[in-house]
């Protein structure tokens, strides 16, 4: 037997448009900070909060505007 690495999901209306409005969120804080960084993908805060929920740390491999 082995161990599964992955999988896709699918996310409901109402999570997508949450995920996208704190997406936005962050967008223009960075923007009125200055902040030249790289939005979050959707499916990066999904697994980042998903893990945080979840008691899990941060994944190493993980970068914000990853797919």
């Amino acid at each position: 037997m082995f161990k599964q690495k992955a999988m896709s999901v699918y996310i409901d209306d109402e999570t997508a448009l949450v995920l996208n409005s704190l997406r936005e969120e962050i967008r223009q804080k960075n923007e009125s900070d200055g902040l030249p960084a790289q939005t979050p993908t959707i499916g990066w805060l999904a697994r980042t909060l998903l893990r945080e929920k979840l008691g899990m740390s941060a994944a190493k491999n993980d970068a914000p505007g990853a797919l």
